[in-house]
């Protein structure tokens, strides 16, 4: 058999170098030449092939022959490569090959009879994630580019222009209420979407942040701070603040020194406010003679969570011949001076247990004179206020303040005197009890019945005048009233400046003195314009009480209705109107303009006061028996003078029936129907009126049923929540049986009752039906003699005396209630 080898050379097209042939089994011959293209043909063959692979694709593709020397297109490509786009084929995985294009017409790329690999080449997909805010945020619309299979950090808020005034980031979120996939700010992702040109959104997610504030107003210097905390956290401590004297003891939410401490593991809900507390050092007050006699003993000043301060105390010393003047820090009286008796907060306490040394003063002078007090009160009504301190004047020409304590009964008297009310001008006088460093000395205080009372100036409101109107007078629509002088109008002083022919607006000052000095100060704008004027003269319509005339532009620009001086009883003012009967042009009672189609030539318009009913409110008690029902405070507005209906009740109470209204709770007032047709129905004062419901217990019926037994039994009536006896049975019971109860139902499973016990509330309403239950008749004899004698019956090793009734030979003993045992009914023929 012959068989060739191509030993050289290389097929390019018809010629080969050397071919070699030979043959296998017994020839003899070493070759033979024979035409190349045959013995390609023959031997080695006319094809190659291309064998496709998916290089980290997805799915299979045939090989594909080529003839030798044809242009055939390269299989399209039907690999798959999630996140990927298919970019062509590489006779190298990596790509550092020959690169062919997907249909690429290709010509003799191998030699016949060779394989060719190509690989798939794959582009990653690119996507873009848009970042938006969810929730509390605002902006957001910025964006990142991802590409697939390359891990990327997602950005802060702040990154990408989102922010929350009063929300905490907590993360990423796919779906805007944050029900999505979740993810954190600086995390890694990648491969969000396998898209190409896809889009991810995702939206910040805010969790509410809370502001928890520190304060600390007696810190050196004050404390602020504060701390935004997402809704759940825990705030975090702050550095303690400092205040010289104290101790820091903690942060509190309460307003008092013994409120408990914060604990800052406690999650934040919401806003929240905090105190410091603090504790002062205790320390030690020593109190030295400082050249006097005498002892005193140490003030100790324990610690306090609000404040340092001691009350020195009242010296105990003596000096002969010399006046004590005081407390200092240092003996010769160069230190920091305190008065005796009188408390003070700052002692220059800087640690715990220290100790304060006091020197007491001292003067060789005399007390020469002390200031006289006189003090004023209101003739009306007199309450004087007295001085704490009196000054002293000493002989060496120095001046001592100390204080001084009143007699309390002298001035409790003057009080109740002056309830009645006093007359101008009367006098009193109270006594000092005491002047702290001076025993023995005393002072009175003149008390003097006064006007006290400044007097009320009216007609305050903005006015307009015209340009260069000369007859209008700044005092226009002004007057003051005192209550003891009356009319002090002419009192009246205007400041400030004023110029009729310029346009503006020009406050003016108001200043009235009564007799007594008592001063009232106001102000008023007066709006000078071009505009026409108008004056408007208010009348009250039946109405009382009197107002100024007000002048006002009429195009509405600078105009305010001042407010209504008049009154009417059991009316409100409702709005002006050109009319008395209100059929003219109405105007809002505050706050409304004047039109010039309203106004007179001369410029004048009265505008009428229009009334409406005021109201007084009726308060509706639901006044249950047993507080167990429904009903709640109710209140109805109704106009005075005119007839309403009263509101429908709304309340119940389980076994009463509700049967009007009265003014009092128990019922013992005036009585009004549940919607009654009512008119001024409000109380002596004149504003509104109470009314309590009023309730009568239900009746229910019980029926009696013989359960086995004979006979019959009316039926009983019964009131609601109260204790009654159920009445004695007439049923016959069965033969060996004795009745010993009732039950709710027939067989005994329902709620029982002992026969003739008290029972209560078997109902709210309606009928109940009770079966007599029996049980066997156990006693051991009874003896009978004679009505209306009492019998002796023994039971149960018991004896009892109860009154037997014969009623055709049958006896009967009612046994009720013995000695607290169950009631038994026992029955014999």
């Amino acid at each position: 058999m012959a068989s060739a080898q191509v030993t050289s050379g290389r097929w390019e097209g018809a010629t080969i170098v050397v071919l070699e042939i030979g043959y296998t089994g017994n020839h003899s011959d070493r070759g033979t030449t024979q035409s190349v293209s045959d013995a390609l043909k023959q031997y080695v063959g006319s094809t190659y092939t291309v064998k496709y692979h998916a290089n980290g694709g997805n799915g299979s593709m045939n090989d594909q022959k080529f003839d030798m020397d044809s242009t055939v297109p390269l299989y399209g490509n039907r690999f798959t490569r999630t996140g990927y786009q298919f970019s062509g084929w590489n006779t190298k995985k990596d790509g550092s090959g020959t690169q062919y294009s997907d249909y690429n017409p290709i010509y003799n790329i191998a030699n016949a009879g060779e394989v060719v690999d190509l690989y798939a080449q794959w582009t990653p997909n690119t996507y873009t994630v848009y970042f938006y805010s969810g929730g509390t945020g605002s902006g957001g619309g910025s964006s990142r580019s991802f590409t697939y299979d390359q891990a990327q950090n997602l950005p802060n808020p702040a990154d990408v222009g989102i922010s929350s005034i009063n929300g905490t980031f907590t993360s990423w979120n796919t779906e805007y209420d944050g029900s999505g996939t979740s993810y954190q700010a600086g995390q890694s992702v990648k491969n969000l979407t396998a898209d190409e040109y896809g889009s991810i959104y995702l939206y910040a997610q805010w969790k509410t942040t809370h502001t928890v504030h520190f304060r600390a107003y007696n810190a050196t210097p004050e404390y602020f701070e504060d701390q935004r905390v997402a809704d759940g956290d825990s705030a975090t401590k702050p550095t303690d603040p400092v205040r010289p004297g104290f101790v820091f003891r903690g942060w509190t939410t309460g307003n008092s020194d013994d409120s408990s401490l914060y604990d800052f593991s406690t999650p934040v809900t919401e806003d929240v406010w905090l105190y410091a507390l603090w504790d002062s050092y205790p320390y030690t007050i020593h109190y030295d003679a400082n050249g006097g006699t005498g002892t005193m003993p140490d003030q100790n000043v324990a610690s306090d969570p609000s404040v340092n301060t001691a009350t020195l105390k009242s010296n105990e010393f003596n000096y002969n011949g010399r006046v004590f003047t005081g407390w200092n820090t240092k003996r010769d009286g160069t230190g920091t001076a305190y008065k005796e008796n009188t408390s003070y907060a700052k002692l220059n306490i800087t640690a715990a247990n220290q100790i304060i040394t006091l020197y007491a003063q001292w003067t060789t002078a005399k007390v020469k004179t002390i200031d006289a007090v006189t003090v004023k009160c209101a003739y009306s009504a007199c309450y004087p206020v007295l001085p704490n301190e009196v000054k002293i004047h000493l002989s060496d020409g120095s001046t001592v303040v100390e204080n001084v304590d009143w007699n309390k009964d002298q001035l409790d008297a003057i009080i109740d005197k002056g309830q009645s009310g006093l007359h101008l001008g009367d006098v009193f006088y109270i006594d000092s009890t005491s002047i702290v460093g001076f025993l023995n000395q005393r002072i009175r205080a003149k008390i003097v019945a006064s006007d006290t009372i400044a007097p009320s100036l009216q007609g305050l409101d903005t006015v307009a005048a015209r340009t260069n109107d000369t007859s209008f007078d700044t005092m226009y629509g002004i007057n003051a009233i005192d209550d003891n002088d009356g009319d002090v109008t002419r009192n009246i002083k205007v400041s400030g400046n004023f110029d009729i022919s310029k346009t503006g607006d020009y406050q003016l000052t108001y200043t009235v003195k009564d007799a007594a000095g008592n001063e009232a100060t106001g102000n008023r704008t007066i709006h000078v314009t071009d505009d026409n004027i108008a004056t408007i003269t208010f009348n009250p319509n039946g109405g009382i009480g009197s107002m100024s005339p007000q002048t006002v532009t009429t195009d509405g620009s600078y105009q305010i209705f001042r407010s209504t001086k008049f009154t009417r009883v059991h009316y409100n003012l409702e709005s002006w109107n050109t009319k008395a009967d209100g059929s003219g042009k109405r105007y809002n009672a505050y706050g409304d303009w004047l039109e010039n189609s309203d106004v007179p030539s001369n410029g004048k318009i009265t505008l009428y006061a229009q009334w409406e009913h005021a109201t007084y409110t009726v308060m509706f008690y639901p006044n249950l028996p047993n507080d167990s029902g429904i009903g709640i405070v109710n209140s109805q507005n109704i106009k005075y003078d005119e007839y309403e209906k009263l509101a429908g009740n709304t309340c119940m109470d389980p076994g009463y029936t509700f049967i009007g209204w009265n003014t009092e709770k128990d019922g013992s007032g005036t009585s009004y129907s549940d919607e009654q047709q009512v008119k001024n129905i409000y109380d002596k004062y004149g504003y509104s009126i109470t009314l309590y419901a009023q309730w009568k217990a239900n009746k229910y019926t019980v029926q009696f049923n013989a359960n086995g037994g004979t006979g019959t039994m009316p039926s009983q009536t019964l009131t609601y929540d109260k204790n009654e006896r159920l009445n004695r049975s007439t049923f016959k019971a069965p033969a060996g049986k004795m009745i010993t109860g009732w039950n709710t139902k027939a067989d005994g499973t329902g709620t029982g009752y002992d026969y003739c016990a008290p029972v209560k509330n078997l109902l709210t309403s309606g009928s109940i039906t009770l079966y007599a239950w029996y049980s066997p008749i156990r006693y051991s004899s009874i003896s009978v003699q004679t009505p209306p004698k009492k019998p002796r019956i023994r039971q149960a090793k018991r004896s009892i005396r109860q009154d037997l009734w014969y009623l055709r030979y049958r006896t009967m003993a009612i046994l009720c209630n013995y000695q607290g045992a169950s009631t038994r009914f026992l029955s014999r023929t």
